[in-house]
């Protein structure tokens, strides 16, 4: 399971994402560091069932 972030050095602009074998992708804990969501990616990635993980700033939608 995944912690989420409770020291003030674990929040930040980057949502950590996921994309399933089916091409779907899901945001797993938004509002994270940079170094949480490495982090976080490392601990993920330990597992034998590999899926791809990356982080991201999430773009703000435009304004009509």
């Amino acid at each position: 399971m995944l912690p989420h972030p409770e020291k003030p050095e674990d929040i930040g602009p980057y949502t950590l994402m996921r994309i399933d074998t089916h091409g779907n992708k899901f945001p797993i804990v938004a509002g994270v560091s940079e170094a949480f969501a490495k982090a976080a990616i490392a601990k993920l990635t330990e597992n034998v069932h590999k899926q791809h993980y990356w982080y991201e700033i999430p773009q703000k939608p435009q304004q009509p």
